[in-house]
């Protein structure tokens, strides 16, 4: 039984190692290099030199071209985010080339031990040096691949366009399509209800909750009417003795500890399994291609590109709380995850932060948010608005340029050099700090008429309300009127 739990533990965490797929490529060349010589019947061949030239010339490939070329990878990727090591070591390229490589090797010198009772120069078998000299050609092809994806794959915008395509994956495997809003669904009410059993960490200090095992709860939960509550969301790190389930229903003292066995904790989250974490990381590329050392604004621009597709496809989507089906499909468990004001939190709030003085991120966004709005439910719209009305604020601010500042508050889908369209408010007010008639608050909070007329002098009249913003958020005492 223990046996059973680790190997079930270790399906979910597999490929993160580094060492397992290089592994059962070595063991299966060792084999090969046993059966493929018999399988020749002893014919003559080309002779041990060959072999011992693919053994000696790809040991010292491998020895020096795989740690040098993990360390590239590495480095590359945590220049873009420290997050994304863990990441880029799970590429399945980078395994299966080093597994080639080391398959090589492991067959050239498992063939070579193979026939070392022959007597004579020439006696090794030909279908085995075929087979390591094919091995040789496949281990040069995965190696010109590995090239390629060092120089073309580590750019942001591969690395964006990647987490992206593998975060869309997650959604549609973890979200299935939803009515409105967000929230538990018809476990509601039993949620609110007090819960029969409460499940502890004991089995370890503590650790970021990765997933659930839905085949532990799955042994566990075997009661109808049963279901728990996994009480940290997914990501959560979690110390020891902090409650990690709520059972509401019957369940027998036995099947506890299982429960706790069905939580999979680790250092880090997983793309995989928590698609807020991809979101994370297109964040973290971005912040730092606005820090003041990289100074990339167009790197921003393009994670926003990828945040704005993601977050389309997230809105049409049941998000926050996740279920876990039984094996008769009743619902034995219930999660919480990122809802949808979480991702449009985390996917702008730091962006705009740090992004705020470039017109580049001003313009991209403004146009993010706007397309949004055009394509979200209506029960989706409320924090695209209010982040859209933070948005303009902050710039209003952020540029003393009356026409630097029109310029940053227009929607740009490329940040510079595309269709601009102009602003639904005048570009010199900040349309959450005012109402009609108000004048602008300065950074320290005064007021002033002079300040009115310079914004409308310099504008124009305000145009007519956008359609889809129901107004400002909230209102500031107006300026007194100018003597």
């Amino acid at each position: 039984m223990r046996i059973a739990r680790s190997l079930t533990r270790s399906r979910s965490t597999w490929h993160e190692t580094v060492w397992l797929v290089p592994s059962v490529y070595l063991a299966v060349a060792v084999v090969a290099g046993q059966v493929v010589p018999e399988l020749d019947g002893g014919a003559e061949g080309l002779g041990r030199p060959l072999l011992a030239v693919v053994a000696i010339g790809m040991l010292a490939f491998a020895g020096g071209v795989v740690p040098t070329v993990l360390l590239v990878v590495q480095a590359g990727a945590a220049r873009l985010s420290p997050r994304l090591v863990a990441w880029t070591r799970r590429d399945p390229l980078l395994r299966h080339a080093t597994g080639m490589f080391l398959a090589t090797v492991g067959f050239a010198l498992s063939g070579l031990a193979a026939v070392a009772g022959d007597d004579g120069p020439g006696d090794v078998p030909i279908l085995t040096c075929l087979v390591g000299v094919g091995s040789v050609v496949v281990s040069l092809v995965l190696f010109l691949l590995v090239v390629e994806r060092m120089t073309l794959g580590l750019r942001p915008a591969a690395v964006a366009q990647r987490l992206a395509g593998e975060a869309r994956k997650t959604l549609r495997r973890t979200s299935p399509p939803a009515g409105d809003g967000d929230g538990p669904g018809p476990h509601r009410s039993a949620l609110e209800a007090p819960p029969q059993h409460e499940v502890r960490l004991t089995r370890s200090d503590g650790g970021t909750v990765r997933a659930v095992e839905a085949r532990e709860l799955q042994r566990s939960i075997r009661r109808a009417g049963t279901f728990v509550e996994l009480v940290p969301a997914l990501g959560e790190h979690v110390d020891r003795g902090a409650v990690l389930y709520r059972v509401h229903g019957e369940l027998l003292r036995d099947e506890l500890p299982r429960l706790e066995r069905s939580v999979v904790l680790g250092d880090e989250r997983t793309v995989d399994r928590d698609p807020a974490f991809a979101f994370r990381l297109l964040v973290d590329i971005a912040i730092t291609a606005l820090s003041s050392v990289a100074k990339d604004p167009t790197t921003a621009v393009q994670v926003i590109d990828w945040l704005q597709s993601l977050l389309a496809d997230a809105a049409g989507r049941r998000l926050g709380t996740g279920v876990v089906a039984g094996r008769g499909g009743e619902v034995v468990a219930v999660y919480h995850g990122a809802t949808w004001d979480d991702l449009v939190m985390l996917s702008f709030e730091e962006i705009l932060f740090y992004g705020r003085e470039d017109l580049q991120v001003t313009r991209r966004m403004r146009a993010a948010l706007d397309d949004l709005l055009a394509v979200v439910p209506p029960h989706r719209r409320a924090p695209l608005i209010s982040l859209r009305h933070r948005l303009e604020s902050t710039t209003f601010w952020s540029f003393e340029q009356a026409g630097t500042r029109a310029v940053a508050l227009q929607g740009d889908r490329l940040g510079l050099g595309g269709a601009a369209a102009p602003p639904p408010v005048r570009a010199g007010v900040p349309p959450e700090e005012t109402v009609a008639g108000a004048t602008p608050l300065a950074p320290n909070g005064s007021g002033g008429a002079d300040g009115a007329e310079a914004s409308e002098a310099a504008t124009g009249p305000a145009p007519a309300t956008d359609p889809v913003d129901p107004g400002p958020m909230r209102v500031h005492d107006a300026a007194p009127p100018a003597p």
